[in-house]
């Protein structure tokens, strides 16, 4: 076996713990929760860290940005929402056209479940993410603006009807699929209008790097 990382000691890592909390309409949510080493798990500054996909998932296991945060002194929730791989195809299909709503619920009982278990300083929860988790990121500060104290968001999608005018030509084999995952431009306009942040801009009441 190769040792990628050496100067990577087992020791100083934080430990990711498996959780699951219920969301508002009775679905089993999976996560992780990387709580900083030494400290107790009670009134922490909190990283709520939403994957990218949404069609993909967290792990358990190794993940750099996750053990930099806590070695920050901020604990770390990952969810896999609904949509997310890896819990058969039902749990999959729940995600769709949930852009902003149902997938978003879920991201945000994840933060209330962490508030009512006396691990999360409700003053201090920041909302981080990549791709989807940075459409995530968007959509919590817009559509739950007193959830959080701040957000970054990288390659985030702030417009999904603009999107999908901008897709790539080696994704045009993917549109239909799209269209029955996130929504239809023409026949769904309002309801992707209603849940791109863009639109809501004026609800944002935190600091937001992008």
């Amino acid at each position: 076996m190769i040792d990628i990382s050496p100067w990577l000691e087992e020791k100083y890592m934080a430990d990711m713990r498996p959780i699951k909390y219920t969301s508002r309409d009775g679905l089993t949510i999976h996560g992780y929760l990387t709580i900083p080493k030494g400290l107790v798990p009670k009134n922490l500054p909190v990283v709520i860290n939403p994957h990218g996909g949404p069609w993909y998932r967290d792990y358990w296991g190794y993940n750099p940005e996750v053990q930099f945060l806590a070695n920050r002194g901020y604990a770390v929730l990952q969810m896999n929402f609904r949509g997310s791989t890896g819990y058969g195809r039902e749990f999959w299909e729940l995600g769709f056209k949930e852009w902003g709503k149902k997938i978003q619920d879920d991201i945000t009982d994840g933060v209330k479940w962490l508030i009512e278990q006396g691990i999360a300083d409700p003053q201090r929860i920041g909302i981080y993410g990549g791709s989807y988790g940075g459409y995530a990121t968007l959509a919590g500060l817009t559509f739950t603006p007193d959830l959080y104290t701040c957000g970054i968001d990288y390659v985030g999608i702030s417009n999904i009807l603009s999107w999908f005018e901008a897709i790539p030509p080696y994704w045009e084999p993917m549109r239909e699929m799209f269209y029955e995952m996130v929504g239809d431009p023409e026949k769904d306009k309002e309801l992707l209008e209603a849940a791109s942040p863009l639109f809501h801009v004026d609800k944002i009441k935190v600091p937001l790097f992008i």
